[in-house]
């Protein structure tokens, strides 16, 4: 919009006939009206020509003992001659923020009102709203009077003037005015739920949250103080409560944006600055909301002056931040100088002080909402980072931890429950074998407990994988039977068991956590049952093609705690109702055991039996497993003994595990080399070839891992490297495999696994150097 500064009115009249107004031009009826004081003259002519003359823009004037100076209450009306040519073009005129109450009348007819113009308090009703209305003028001269009342804001009169232009381009200007603060309406409430959805991913960081809040309430500030966007919507607001809600609005966004600059810098920034200005705020905003319109309008200047100061000042220790630290800086630093400017220009231009840059407004506030926008998403995005590297540093510290807990306590509990198994099999006495018993029955819980503490950090994580492996389901429960009968009363509890004939042979699963969920029921069942019966129950539930679905029915007579406590006998899990009903897990304690049935993809239901016996369910699902096809694999690659004549070199640090290893594989029939740590085995490997080596992976000098490496570096004819660890997670299982290794044992070591692993890969080796194709195609 292009305004032109020429003509300006003189004596109370204003010549436009030279001005063209097509296009976009527009002029402002500026200059010397002709004013009468403490007059309302509405409708009849005034003949008086004495009159004073002031620009009504240039505030409110009137006589006090016969010196005319500014005054802020009462009432005055203006008269100007406009003069326009006879070829001008269909006008309207803008009408800025009147304080309080005004009417325009052109040739006599009522252009605008707004509020209800009186001489006195009483009879004078204030009100706020901008008007473009078309006006009717006729060539040559036409009469503007427009009378003003002011009774209850500080300062009387309008600060802007009214601007007359072609018609079309006028609606045109008032349509973009509207829009623009509606988008920026709609650009702040966006950023804030923006800030509002940064905070709810990290409640941790307020900064979010008190930005959400600035936006809201500033929001409300641009939409009451440009244009009165809601006053218009809310027509039946009275003007009282439009000025507060804007005045409050502006306050209770200075109070959230300063505590967001603090939080966002409170490690450069005094937190005292921004606890003075909320107190200031407060002070403003009690004062607005429970004193006279007079008094707040009033304050309202001084306040936007004191905030001014304080947030220029803040401007400058981010500019000294942005300068010497802190680079990103510089974007929150574009959003408080934009801010700060577009504040400090609305409040000038709605004091006259400047005239009114719509655009500049519009550009401010938009630079401000993306800056701050960038400048949350990218410190969000840092935290996010720091947080991520912090959790993944952590995670592999508890890891690693976890590793060495692992080995440390799994290395001599193999050696206890090896050696216990060897000294089994030697002539003892009745008393001997009983202790030798205790011993490993013993020894066997206690690894059971290792294992599941490992179990519950692995499930708890979500990093828990579980084996594919061909396994007899009649064999897993002999073996959890065999771990958990010790704490049956065999004297007082009579214990059946039933294994559907319709069960598959062998099918494909995890083995060792099967055993552990059942070796968990039945711990619970017999620590429970102190008399009376406990029976278990393997059924076949369904199978197709590719699954089998097996059901594990568990039924005792024991009084377990049923009072929604946790059971000592039963402490993974609980029975939490009274009923009879069955209960789902879920609504209970969960635990280890349901995380493994349900990572089994199947369900664990525990329910009451008899007021007071226990029965637990839960089904497991299997995959199908071909007995032909595993036939024909194990012919071509195993045979039933081991070779006598392999080369074994084992590299372990614990000297009782070596001793372990050399008796399993004396009783194979294999002799064994020792290597006490990896930089040996290294040497040992490199001065003579072996087929098979055994490695454990955590020894002094050089892990397993690299002496793996340097091994299959260093030899010429490669062999196979099987890993003897306590640890079996799958990130263990890639380090392995990148290092070169082909198999795992896992310890405590298990005599007859050791022997099959032993057997697999010597019969794949003897396969392939007996081939005599470079590339060895297996058939089907």
């Amino acid at each position: 919009m292009c305004i032109n500064a020429q003509p300006s009115a003189k004596l109370g009249v204003l010549d436009l006939r030279e001005v063209n107004f097509s296009g976009q031009t527009t002029v402002p009826l500026s200059g010397e009206w002709r004013v009468y004081p403490g007059e309302y003259y509405a409708q009849e002519r005034i003949v008086d020509t004495a009159g004073l003359f002031f620009d009504p823009a240039n505030g409110w004037y009137g006589e006090r003992g016969g010196v005319f100076r500014k005054q802020q209450t009462g009432i005055a009306s203006y008269d100007l001659t406009v003069v326009i040519s006879e070829d001008a073009p269909n006008l309207s005129v803008k009408i800025p923020i009147i304080n309080t109450a005004y009417k325009l009348l052109v040739n006599n007819e009522q252009v605008a009102s707004v509020g209800k113009v009186g001489k006195f308090d009483e009879t004078s009703e204030p009100y706020w709203e901008y008007f473009t209305r078309s006006v009717k003028l006729s060539p040559g001269r036409n009469n503007f009077r427009l009378i003003i009342s002011n009774f209850d804001h500080h300062r009387a009169g309008m600060f802007q003037p009214i601007v007359l232009g072609e018609e079309s381009h006028m609606n045109t200007i008032r349509n973009l005015r509207v829009g623009s603060v509606l988008f920026l309406t709609g650009c702040l409430l966006v950023a804030g739920v923006f800030a509002l959805g940064l905070f709810w991913f990290k409640t941790s960081d307020v900064s979010g949250l008190l930005f959400f809040f600035f936006c809201i309430f500033y929001s409300f500030w641009v939409s009451t103080s440009s244009y009165v966007v809601i006053p218009s919507l809310l027509s039946d607001w009275t003007w009282i409560s439009v000025i507060r809600l804007e005045y409050m609005t502006l306050a209770f966004s200075i109070i959230f944006y300063g505590y967001f600059i603090n939080a966002t810098l409170k490690e450069n920034v005094k937190s005292w600055i921004f606890h003075l200005c909320t107190i200031i705020s407060l002070l403003f905003i009690s004062v607005t909301l429970f004193g006279e319109a007079s008094l707040f309008t009033m304050v309202y200047p001084y306040f936007i002056a004191f905030m001014g100061i304080i947030y220029f000042l803040i401007i400058i220790s981010a500019l000294k931040l942005a300068l010497f630290s802190h680079k990103l800086t510089w974007i929150n630093l574009i959003g408080y100088t934009a801010l700060c400017l577009v504040i400090v220009m609305r409040v000038l231009t709605s004091n006259g002080v400047i005239p009114e840059y719509k655009g500049l407004d519009v550009i401010g506030n938009i630079t401000f909402i993306f800056s701050q926008a960038m400048f949350m998403a990218i410190m969000f995005g840092r935290k996010y980072r720091d947080t991520s590297l912090a959790a993944l540093a952590a995670s592999r510290t508890r890891d690693d931890f976890l590793n060495t807990m692992s080995h440390e306590l799994k290395t001599p509990m193999n050696a206890i429950l090896g050696m216990a198994t060897f000294l089994e099999k030697s002539k003892l006495s009745n008393s001997q074998r009983d202790k030798l018993k205790a011993i490993k029955s013993n020894g066997e819980s206690l690894m059971s407990l290792i294992t599941d503490v490992l179990s519950i950090s692995e499930v708890g994580t979500g990093k828990l994988k579980l084996k594919n492996t061909v396994l007899s389901i009649e064999s897993c429960v002999d073996s959890a039977l065999s771990l958990s009968k010790q704490h049956l009363n065999k004297e007082k509890v009579k214990f059946t068991s039933y294994i559907d004939p319709k069960l598959p042979k062998h099918v494909r699963g995890d083995s060792s956590r099967i055993k552990q969920v059942l070796m968990h029921v039945l711990n619970g069942a017999f620590k429970s049952t102190s008399k009376g019966v406990v029976e278990l129950q393997v059924k076949l539930d369904s199978q197709d093609e590719d699954k089998v679905c097996v059901r594990f029915e568990l039924s005792d007579t024991g009084n377990r705690n049923h009072d929604g406590s946790a059971s000592s006998s039963f402490s993974l899990f609980k029975v939490g109702s009274l009923s009879g009903k069955s209960q789902k897990p879920a609504e209970g304690e969960m635990h280890m055991v349901k995380e493994l049935v349900e990572l089994m993809g199947g369900a664990l239901e525990i329910s009451r039996v008899n007021t007071k016996g226990t029965k637990v369910v839960f089904t497991l699902a299997l995959q199908t497993f071909d007995e032909n096809t595993n036939r024909r694999t194990r012919s071509m690659f195993t045979g039933h003994d081991v070779d006598p004549t392999l080369k074994v070199l084992y590299a372990e640090d614990n000297p009782v595990n070596q001793k372990l290893i050399v008796l399993m594989l004396d009783a194979l029939g294999l002799k064994v080399d020792i290597a006490k740590d990896g930089n040996e085995a290294v040497e040992m490997a490199t001065k003579k070839y072996y087929n098979i080596i055994l490695m454990d992976i955590q020894m002094p000098v050089m892990d397993g891992l690299e002496a793996s490496r340097r091994i299959i570096q260093n030899s010429s004819a490669r062999p196979i490297i099987i890993a003897t660890t306590a640890n079996l997670a799958e990130v263990d299982k890639r380090k392995c495999f990148e290092a070169g290794m082909n198999d795992f044992v896992s310890k405590p070591i298990n005599q007859e696994e050791l022997k099959l692993t032993i057997i697999k890969w010597q019969g794949l080796k003897k396969y392939l150097d007996d081939s005599d194709d470079s590339i060895v195609k297996l058939s089907s």
